[in-house]
């Protein structure tokens, strides 16, 4: 019983000092320019800890973005741990699941930043954020904006005149792609709710992850103001 509570009390001091570095990357984020409507950008941000290696994935998320990422990663020395950091209105939804692939493999923590958001393909990425003990390590900043929505099928014709082969196409479209995230979100071992919040917004609406869900389902919640990392744990006391 005293050896579980010293590997909560140790992983929850851990969870601390993780906070407390990408507190100090986003300060350096304030000046930053906003999300740009082209490929991400991705870059390292300089914090001064040792131990950590923030990085940032802005922008809108394309094909070719999970190489971009594995080139600034491949950079970083075996001994530090590293933080992605994210701003991002989404984009396409494979290349969002590769990312979150990639990401929970290679054990990252994952952090919504304060900004327009880390929306639609971005939540994947997210979502598969962990530590080195393989446990969810995914850090919501106070005021983030994660959500969640249907993708866009692109079968349908832009004239708005529909056949019946259309509908059952767009129909067929949509179930493979629910079919695909679903898988994903079991392979990262996301919670079953997210893919109820994906589905419950249409492609133009948003379903916004508010701060007693996200510890709820796991995420913790990072003030800005107080310096206060709280944990999914502490939800539970």
């Amino acid at each position: 019983m005293k050896l579980c509570q010293r590997h909560r009390d140790g992983r929850r001091a851990a969870s601390k000092a993780l906070g407390l570095a990408v507190l100090a990357a986003t300060a350096s984020l304030a000046g930053a320019s906003s999300t740009p409507a082209t490929a991400a950008m991705v870059y390292q941000v300089h914090t001064g800890d040792k131990d950590v290696s923030t990085l940032v994935l802005r922008g809108q998320i394309v094909a070719g973005d999970l190489a971009r990422l594995q080139r600034v990663t491949a950079k970083v020395p075996a001994s530090q741990r590293i933080v992605l950091m994210l701003d991002s209105p989404g984009g396409s939804i494979d290349e969002g699941i590769a990312i979150g692939r990639y990401v929970y493999a290679a054990k990252l923590t994952t952090v919504a930043i304060q900004g327009p958001g880390c929306h639609s393909s971005c939540a994947f990425v997210f979502l598969a954020g962990r530590d080195a003990n393989e446990q969810p390590m995914r850090i919501m900043m106070k005021g983030a904006r994660v959500g969640f929505h249907q993708g866009a099928i692109a079968a349908l014709p832009t004239n708005q005149t529909y056949t019946a082969a259309d509908i059952a196409k767009a129909t067929e479209v949509g179930q493979e792609m629910v079919k695909r995230v679903n898988t994903y979100f079991q392979e990262i071992k996301a919670d079953p709710e997210f893919l109820t919040m994906m589905l419950s917004a249409p492609n133009r609406g948003i379903t916004l992850l508010n701060e007693f869900d996200a510890l709820r389902l796991g995420i913790y919640v990072m003030d800005t103001a107080t310096q206060k990392l709280t944990t999914p744990a502490d939800l539970k006391r």
